[in-house]
């Protein structure tokens, strides 16, 4: 079942900060498992730089390794945060086609064979692309070319540790 921010305004995006990347408009601040928002980083704290939702993919993930090369939270409009770790395994479930429809959000858990989403092809045909790992939603990657559209959703699998939830007071 899709988040409650999911579907209930196209305005509610999560926000995504990276470590080690220049800010576009501020950082979080980690401290334990609750994330606060600050305009600065102060010295000597634990800082992830603010960066634009949905367009970071090589900066933050490797597609080959499946892995995250960075540290990175995703924060949620309805108070989640997800925290992935550098190492962390990412499986990739790519999107194309000519219309895309998300059935999943960050933060959902979804199981083997769920369906992720729905894609309608260039020859007018739907297809069903389904989950082949379980695990959490951690991030969703939309590519700012296209048509096609193009959509990769990265789920960290159960049980492989590097992401976990927690809260934050953005």
């Amino acid at each position: 079942m899709p988040g409650e921010y999911c579907w209930s305004s196209p305005y509610l995006q999560p926000k995504l900060y990276v470590e080690g990347l220049e800010t576009v408009d501020g950082y979080a601040l980690v401290k334990d498992d609750v994330i606060e928002c600050s305009d600065a980083c102060p010295s000597g704290a634990e800082c992830l730089a603010k960066r634009i939702y949905g367009s970071e993919l090589d900066s933050i993930v490797d597609l080959v390794a499946k892995k995250a090369v960075r540290r990175f939270a995703v924060l949620l409009p309805d108070g989640r945060s997800i925290m992935v770790e550098k190492g962390a395994t990412l499986e990739p479930i790519p999107l194309n086609g000519f219309r895309i429809h998300l059935e999943v959000c960050e933060g959902d858990e979804v199981d083997n064979e769920d369906v992720i989403g729905y894609v309608l092809t260039g020859k007018g045909e739907t297809r069903t692309i389904r989950s082949h790992v379980k695990g959490l939603v951690a991030y969703i990657y939309a590519s700012p070319q296209g048509p096609p559209d193009e959509y990769i959703v990265f789920i960290a699998p159960s049980g492989e540790g590097g992401v976990r939830l927690g809260r934050h007071r953005c």
